[in-house]
């Protein structure tokens, strides 16, 4: 074998790759995401400069993780709507890194890894929910950066890269990578990246990853994503993932089946976004999750509710949606005149071959649930109201139809028996329903509230740490040895055995809830619900980051 290069060896030749780059774009886009004065144009303008990172962008933009509704995303101003302000920064840091990489192919183990560090970037930003969104974002970057060098060395083509190789395949820890490294490169990872990371002026969490002393609880959390995805290879069954999911449950102070739940969703994350490079070598580096038992879509990997801090966008909806209502523009719930109109259709034959994306219900409109004519789940009006929701957001958002949109996708589109929006009202301290839709609704909006003091680990407060809808069961559910008593008062007041519940907010204040469940049948809230409820939950986080932007 050829003499090791050793630390500066490897510095000259990595620094002198196009991956360097990466550190005058991470810059500049910390420059203009982290300005109070920034705009989605001055992004814009950053990203067109790059034309494979412009394309990668519209193409992100329009993925169903961030446009569930389908509209077309042409611009990259649109796709940073769709993406998050704040979020974009990851995003472009993650397709720069991928675009670099693999500009000339790779083997088998590059592909491999590249999919492993995004895995475990994703892994730690899910365990992050205690934080704010930038300090998530933060995680997330350092994460990544960390396996950078690592990923240069392996894209190299360098002629001591295929020992390397051999010597890696089927490590799992950065322990172990590191002294391999050491014996074939004469140099650790951990070192290289150390240096490397100062020489390029990249500044922030990452370079705390490589002090002992450091005290941040994030590397914490970023330590933990490594090892999950490590142990995941492994199999859920073997003790290096239980002993992971135990650390994980330390870490977050949730339950373990709340935790499997996150590291679920964060896979997923994961796997959309490798998708996005269309290569199978990088989706199928990443298993499918088989954490739970019912495995929910990514809702964790979402940012939508990072809001500019210009904007008091979160105080204005509701007072905008409270003048609606003083106005009249929000009605409540009239059942008489809801079934009148239902049954009038059924004798119109004009009327009931109307176009089914003009069926969306108005609010307290009933279903027969007489065992013969269960609502049931309807594709084309879900999407017709997700798109019509999109349409509203670029233009000018009427509050009252766009949440009556909201509702009415989750009960005729999605087949959710009701659905329910309750508005914060924080001189009384309590969520009220301003919108209902569906059966037994009438009544809701002058006698179903929500205390929104239960106080610190209390359902809501989990709700809105978590910021993901959650589905609730009087028996078995997440979480129901520490919120029983709020679920089953919750549930009593409904007439529901089981119910979808997900927190609103903008810039950090507290909105509303969306609500959903199958309390007039009382039939089981199945995965297709929860992931139809999920998408209109997106479309709502992303209105509010709308309002928050203008």
């Amino acid at each position: 074998m050829s003499k090791k290069r050793g630390l500066h060896g490897w510095i000259r030749l990595l620094e002198g790759s196009q991956a360097a780059a990466l550190s005058g774009l991470l810059k500049k886009l910390d420059s203009v995401t982290a300005s109070d004065d920034s705009s989605a144009a001055q992004l814009s303008e950053l990203i067109l400069k790059d034309a494979s990172l412009t394309s990668h962008i519209i193409r992100i933009g329009n993925s169903i993780q961030f446009n569930p509704s389908s509209t077309a995303v042409t611009t990259v101003s649109r796709a940073i709507i769709n993406i998050g302000f704040k979020h974009i920064r990851s995003v472009c840091l993650a397709v720069k890194i991928m675009d670099s990489l693999l500009e000339n192919g790779g083997s088998d183990l590059l592909f491999q890894r590249l999919a492993e560090c995004l895995h475990a970037a994703h892994q730690t930003r899910g365990l992050c929910s205690k934080f704010n969104d930038t300090a998530r974002e933060e995680a997330f970057i350092a994460s990544l950066l960390s396996n950078l060098v690592e990923l240069l060395v392996l894209s190299s083509g360098e002629d001591d890269v295929a020992e390397l190789e051999r010597k890696l395949r089927g490590v799992t820890t950065d322990k172990e990578r590191n002294a391999v490294a050491e014996e074939v490169l004469g140099v650790r990872f951990d070192t290289l990246s150390k240096t490397l990371m100062k020489r390029w002026r990249i500044d922030g969490l990452v370079h705390q990853i490589y002090d002992p002393g450091a005290t941040d609880s994030r590397l914490k959390a970023i330590e933990l994503g490594e090892s999950i995805v490590g142990a995941t290879a492994k199999g859920p069954n073997s003790n290096a993932f239980k002993l992971a999911l135990k650390e994980s449950v330390k870490y977050t102070g949730k339950t373990g089946e709340q935790v499997r739940g996150v590291l679920t969703n964060s896979t997923y994350s994961a796997i959309s976004a490798l998708k996005e490079f269309g290569d199978e070598r990088l989706i199928n580096a990443v298993p499918e999750p088989g954490l739970s038992q019912s495995p929910k879509p990514a809702m964790d990997s979402f940012d939508a509710s990072e809001t500019d801090d210009r904007s008091n966008a979160a105080s204005e909806l509701a007072e905008d949606i409270e003048a609606a209502r003083d106005k009249g523009d929000i009605e409540k719930p009239d059942s008489r005149s809801a079934t009148e109109s239902s049954v009038s259709s059924d004798h119109d034959p004009a009327a009931k071959s109307r176009s089914q994306s003009d069926a969306l219900p108005v609010e307290g409109e009933m279903d027969e649930c007489d065992g013969s004519a269960l609502i049931s789940p309807n594709p084309t009006i879900q999407l017709s109201a997700l798109q019509k929701m999109s349409e509203m957001m670029l233009g000018d958002i009427q509050i009252k139809g766009f949440f009556k949109l909201l509702l009415g996708g989750l009960h005729k589109g999605v087949g959710l028996e009701r659905s329910a929006f309750f508005l914060l009202d924080a001189r009384r301290g309590c969520y009220s329903v301003k919108l209902a839709s569906g059966s037994k609704t009438s009544d809701w909006p002058m006698s179903l509230i929500m205390k929104s003091g239960s106080g610190a680990g209390g359902l809501l407060d989990s709700l809105f740490k978590d910021d993901a809808p959650s589905c609730f069961k009087i028996k078995g559910a997440e979480g129901v040895l520490q919120h029983q008593k709020e679920i089953e008062a919750l549930a009593y007041k409904t007439d529901s055995n089981a119910f979808i519940l997900a927190p609103l907010s903008a810039k950090g204040k507290k909105i509303g809830l969306l609500y959903a469940d199958m309390g007039v049948s009382h039939r089981s809230i199945d995965a297709s619900h929860q992931a139809g409820f999920q998408q209109f939950f997106l479309q709502a986080k992303l209105a509010l980051n709308v309002l928050a932007a203008r």
